[in-house]
């Protein structure tokens, strides 16, 4: 049986999702609100990944 990969949101579509700004989502992870993965950097830019589902989680905890 092969496994899909799940879609990484990128932090642009993670701020769209959240109805935030994007420089919010990147203030965030930095201050370790947000779970992210690193993919280092793309150009002067980083290149974070965020799963959908470690979102999903951080807002039902928040909401109990």
């Amino acid at each position: 049986m092969e496994k899909t990969m799940e879609k990484l949101l990128t932090a642009q579509e993670l701020a769209e999702f959240l109805c935030i700004d994007e420089s919010t989502v990147y203030k965030w992870a930095n201050q370790k609100r947000l779970p992210y993965i690193d993919l280092g950097k793309d150009g002067g830019r980083r290149c974070l990944r965020f799963r959908r589902k470690d979102i999903d989680k951080l807002i039902q905890k928040r909401l109990a």
